[in-house]
C-alpha cells in the first residue's frame, strides 16, 4: 500500500490539521465560529467541500494573520 495521498485525502488532512489549530484558540472567535469548530470536532468521516471552505476562511483569519 502507498503512502501518497491523493489530492482528495491532501485537502482532508489540511482540512483537520487547520481545525486542530482552530480548537487551540482561546479567544477571537465568534460564538458561531467557536460552535461550528466545535460540531466539526465531533465529525465522522470527511468534511465537505463547503466545510473545508469555511474551516480554511476562519483558518486564514485567525491564524494565518
Amino acid at each position: 500500500m502507498s503512502d501518497v495521498l491523493t489530492p482528495a485525502q491532501q485537502r482532508q488532512e489540511e482540512a483537520k490539521q487547520q481545525l486542530a489549530d482552530l480548537l487551540e484558540l482561546t479567544e477571537g472567535l465568534s460564538n458561531w465560529e467557536v460552535n461550528f469548530i466545535e460540531s466539526l470536532s465531533h465529525w465522522n468521516g470527511g468534511f465537505t467541500y463547503k466545510q473545508r471552505v469555511t474551516i480554511a476562511k476562519i483558518w486564514d483569519e485567525k491564524v494565518n494573520r
